[in-house]
């Protein structure tokens, strides 16, 4: 029984047609954060073509809605993670409270990752969660892949029936939610257009850096973006009308660094690697 929504694309195709675009944004600003900027990047996508770009891989990327989900396994940004109430809660080097960066659920989206054959049980899942924990206030200092103290991860199994108990809030960070929508990146594509792999929170697929490519052992397993929406109509899932106007829409969404995006791999022993970067 899948865990997340998917996305109804056919209906925002409907709600943000192309000629409902100012021209000057349709080959910018192609970071998926709400149901606007996926139907944006779809047809621009379907209109320019894909006969050039080669091999696809698909990929499930999260489209946001913002507040806490009704169902506490979804995957999520901020809020309260779904973990053990017995567990250690992770603290930093100095040994305070770690907060929720977010959470990942892998449950609907295991067939877009690397092959993970059930007869290795080395390369598989550790779990069908995994949770990023990290200081505050705001990740724009602390999320350094050299150091290993600086973010935590955990994963756990699902369990049917069990609720989490309210988790402190560390982190000052708006609470979103993930709709999932099944799309996918071009690998080997030399169009270099923005259009080759999905620029968002997403599962498999092919990861996207600001900076050098980091060569992370392992392959692909999620990526984890900055949320900035602004304008227009739709800049969330929920969210039908952006209040600020032309503004961005919150201040305290996700952000990396400078519009910043997390990747990680899972390497052949079922070790999570991970590298992050911003422009």
């Amino acid at each position: 029984m899948a865990t997340h929504d998917r996305l109804d694309l056919a209906r925002w195709l409907r709600e943000c047609p192309l000629d409902s675009f100012d021209p000057k944004w349709l080959m910018r600003a192609q970071e998926i954060y709400g149901p606007r900027d996926l139907a944006k990047f779809e047809q621009v996508r379907a209109k320019i073509g894909v006969a050039e770009r080669g091999r696809a891989v698909p990929t499930d990327v999260c489209v946001w809605s913002i507040g806490e989900p009704n169902d506490p396994t979804v995957t999520r940004i901020g809020g309260a993670p779904y973990r053990p109430t017995d567990a250690h809660w992770p603290t930093g080097p100095d040994g305070t409270s770690m907060g929720l960066l977010a959470q990942f659920n892998f449950t609907d989206s295991l067939d877009v990752l690397a092959p993970i054959p059930p007869e290795a049980p080395s390369q598989a899942l550790h779990g069908d969660v995994l949770l990023v924990f990290t200081s505050g206030p705001h990740m724009y200092a602390d999320w350094d892949a050299d150091e290993p103290e600086t973010w935590a991860l955990e994963w756990h199994r699902i369990v049917p029936g069990f609720a989490p108990r309210p988790a402190p809030r560390v982190l000052d960070i708006t609470p979103t939610f993930a709709t999932l929508h099944r799309t996918v990146d071009y690998p080997e594509s030399t169009a270099y257009d923005g259009l080759d792999a999905v620029w968002g929170t997403k599962f498999g697929g092919v990861p996207m850096f600001d900076q050098d490519d980091p060569e992370l052992p392992g392959t692909p397993l999620c990526m984890l973006a900055s949320i900035n929406p602004f304008g227009g109509p739709w800049p969330m899932l929920n969210v039908p009308v952006n209040p600020k106007g032309e503004e961005y829409l919150d201040g305290k969404l996700l952000m990396l660094g400078d519009l910043g995006a997390a990747n990680f791999n899972l390497d052949t022993d079922g070790q999570v690697h991970w590298s992050a970067d911003c422009g």
